[in-house]
């Protein structure tokens, strides 16, 4: 019987009856046979379509032997070089006798030396998915994955997956350098590298595994980007606060310059003083800690660059869990800040879920680095979980500066790779906790002269002001635990959060405004009557604080 790569791609050539062609003025019964035999090649080619043996078309003009645990040559007996029937990265499946006779490995290199083509393959495993040489007598027959866009890959036998218990269907494994490996743990799909860069990014360590905190890559900065001498239990990034020992004595900056690989920003606290300590903090809601609560095990992981020979040399990070009422925090987890190389400690009924807080000690190179802390196990009883990163030692000068960005907690013993959000995500869910009228780009404050957004009211109910802001969601669980809502109101023209009269050029004489939130919107309205007509129009900026 023939085989259907033997057939020639031109339809003249095709009258050499040992290769199933058909010959002018053949006998009745030859015709017969030759169709019987096409049949057959075809029907035996569906069956194992995924391999076709590209040199069958020359018939004996090339010879294949085996050249060691990795290579095999293909010798031409007509000048011509074979290497176009071997294209790089391509599967090949190869037979043969002794050890394993039937094995699969994907190009990797390609030489030739008349009349000699040497072939090197990678990633060689035998049909058990071993690791595993050629054939270690001969080989008898080369094949060649079908698909050339399929380069380094290949399918299972249907019901057979890499140490998967029960099997599972379909799937792709091990598979050499450069395409998918499978680690197998019996959930159907659950490879975790891809193109042998992006690691841990596919299956229960990768998409699954959202960070749960917020705005980790620090990108956004609703509250403005550059704050000088931040009080004390202050925000800066969003729902990052920064919690110091002595107030003041910090600045917190957006940084774009100094930031690790592949990041936009990062977080530049800068002394504004010396001999004192300072944290970044973020509590995460109940609903947010609740999947790594159930899971038992978390892994945090940040980058973090300090400046060596300043001083700022030790930074720790810890994972905390509240146990108290759900989203009912203090303002501050920590109750003594402690002499240096002793932890803070933590208000009660805040606890380390990592009882000796990971220490960092800064490298002569002064660069960025990774700082993972893994496998934490989370108490059952927890309401909530928070993550802290604070200095550690207070041996600097005024101005130093120490930088951090990437920060990522996940669910499970392994910290993952960050997975960097759009900013229209992270933002979205920034604004539940912080939302203001104001541009994004514009730090709330008095009289700024911006109006893009500004709330407007026109005419007067008996003399008082009465207006409504329509934001369009719900603030950080208002209707739930949380009452302490602060909301402040900003006039676009003058140093005062009274609103501004724009038709008679000056403030609103009803004085300061009363507000109360309804669903997604804020309702406000004067506290006392004060002079005006239906076509005045007034406006202010607002901006409310939804906080832990």
């Amino acid at each position: 019987m023939s085989r259907t790569t033997q057939w020639s791609r031109t339809a003249a050539d095709n009258d050499d009856p040992a290769k199933g062609g058909w010959k002018e003025n053949m006998n009745r019964s030859d015709v017969n046979n030759q169709a019987r035999d096409n049949l057959a090649a075809h029907r035996t080619w569906v069956e194992d379509g995924e391999w076709v043996n590209l040199l069958e078309e020359d018939g004996d003009d090339y010879t294949v032997t085996r050249a060691s645990t990795t290579q095999f040559h293909v010798t031409d007996g007509t000048g011509t070089n074979a290497i176009a029937k071997f294209p790089l990265n391509r599967w090949i499946q190869v037979a043969g006798t002794g050890g394993s006779t039937l094995v699969y490995g994907y190009v990797s290199a390609r030489s030739y030396s008349a009349p000699v083509l040497t072939v090197t393959l990678a990633g060689i495993i035998d049909a058990n998915y071993a690791a595993s040489d050629l054939p270690a007598t001969t080989v008898t027959q080369v094949d060649c994955f079908l698909s050339s866009r399929i380069s380094t890959a290949a399918f299972h036998p249907v019901g057979t997956t890499l140490a998967q218990s029960p099997a599972q269907i379909p799937t792709m494994d091990d598979l050499g350098d450069g395409v998918l490996l499978d680690q197998g743990t019996g959930n159907g799909f659950d490879a975790d590298t891809v193109d042998g860069v992006h690691a841990s990014s596919l299956g229960t360590d990768g998409l699954a595994n959202r960070n749960a905190l917020i705005n980790g890559a620090v990108n956004v900065w609703q509250r403005g980007t550059d704050h000088t001498t931040l009080a004390d239990e202050s925000y800066a990034a969003d729902r990052w606060k920064v919690l110091m020992e002595t107030t003041a004595l910090w600045d917190c900056d957006r940084e774009d310059t100094e930031t690790p690989d592949g990041f936009r920003h990062s977080l530049k606290l800068q002394a504004n003083g010396t001999q004192t300590k300072v944290c970044i903090f973020q509590v995460i809601s109940g609903e947010n800690s609740a999947e790594i609560i159930g899971n038992g095990k978390a892994s945090l992981s940040y980058w973090l660059r300090l400046h060596t020979g300043t001083g700022f040399e030790k930074v720790r990070a810890a994972i905390l869990q509240w146990t108290g009422a759900e989203d009912a925090q203090q303002n501050t987890w920590i109750a003594s800040w402690n002499a240096e190389g002793t932890n803070p400690g933590p208000a009660s009924p805040w606890t380390y879920a990592n009882p000796d807080p990971e220490l960092h000690e800064a490298t002569a190179d002064d660069a960025w680095q990774e700082i993972t802390i893994e496998d934490v196990t989370i108490s059952s009883s927890a309401t909530n979980l928070a993550v802290a990163i604070w200095l550690e030692d207070q041996s600097y000068t005024k101005l130093d500066a120490w930088y951090v960005s990437g920060v990522q907690l996940v669910p499970g013993a392994t910290a993952t790779k960050f997975v960097y959000p759009r900013f229209e995500d992270e933002w979205a869910r920034c604004r539940p906790y912080y939302v203001k009228t104001f541009d994004y780009a514009v730090a709330p404050a008095e009289n700024t002269g911006s109006y893009v957004g500004i709330i407007t009211a026109g005419g007067l109910a008996n003399g008082r002001l009465i207006g409504k802001w329509d934001f369009g969601f719900h603030l950080n669980n208002v209707a739930g635990a949380y009452t302490g809502l602060s909301i402040k109101y900003f006039s676009p023209s003058e140093a005062t959060e009274v609103p501004w009269n724009e038709e008679a050029g000056g403030p609103y004489g009803g004085g300061a405004l009363t507000s109360s939130t309804g669903g997604t919107n804020l309702n406000f309205s004067s506290a006392t009557p004060a002079a005006g007509d239906a076509n005045d129009r007034l406006s202010v900026h607002c901006a409310i604080e939804a906080e832990f």
